[in-house]
């Protein structure tokens, strides 16, 4: 059965400042000192192809207005309990697409990018997410979606873990055509199968569907 290394973190924390409470739109206006008929435009846009491409010389302000912007759209997003999660200061969190983790000491998550994405409690940040959040999932080379948390589950289990028969480090990849098939990337050992242990996680999964946005 194929394996796989959940990344070092969980996610990077991306939120740099606390954001504005915007209450409607000529906040926003005022904040981005765009027109609001023209913001109103993007707004429709993301409602109609739930995407939007901002282009321009380099400084002009693009990625602070979909920053803003995105604050804007998410804060009118609610939870069950029917309270907008963004009238309070919001949090951001980067994760890496399902294809990008690939390390193989760790079985595969069965995450579903527009829906769901899982961790446990072996990586850092796993208490650290909550549901109101803001989810971002990118491949390394662009993102992929934008989402709210609206809910997270918890189970008690177990999971099989690998680790470099050599120097017993979990930073170790299948390879799919070279013999041994795996290569640790802590001491450069090469190697069949990995040495296997069975440990006690909480698992975590974060539901974001109702939210989605593919970027």
């Amino acid at each position: 059965m194929p394996l796989e290394h959940k990344p070092s973190e969980l996610g990077t924390n991306i939120t740099q400042r606390p954001p504005e409470t915007y209450i409607n739109l000529n906040t926003l206006s005022n904040n981005v000192l765009l027109e609001k008929d023209f913001l109103s435009e993007i707004i429709a846009l993301f409602e109609d192809r739930k995407q939007a491409i901002f282009y321009g010389p380099p400084g002009t302000g693009k990625t602070y207005v979909a920053r803003e912007l995105a604050k804007y759209l998410t804060r009118k997003a609610p939870l069950g309990n029917g309270i907008s999660p963004w009238l309070v200061e919001p949090v951001f969190w980067l994760m890496l697409s399902t294809e990008q983790r690939q390390y193989a000491s760790n079985k595969i998550y069965d995450d579903v990018e527009s829906s769901y994405y899982s961790w446990d409690s072996t990586v850092p940040n796993h208490e650290q997410v909550a549901a109101g959040d803001i989810i971002i999932i990118w491949d390394k080379k662009q993102l992929v979606g934008i989402s709210v948390i609206t809910s997270i589950t918890t189970e008690e289990t177990e999971k099989e873990r690998g680790r470099c028969p050599e120097c017993q480090s979990t930073k170790f990849k299948a390879r799919i055509s070279l013999q041994p098939k795996f290569k640790c990337f802590n001491c450069g050992h090469e190697f069949s199968e990995p040495t296997t242990e069975w440990i006690d996680v909480t698992a975590y999964r974060g539901y974001y569907s109702e939210h989605w946005i593919s970027l």
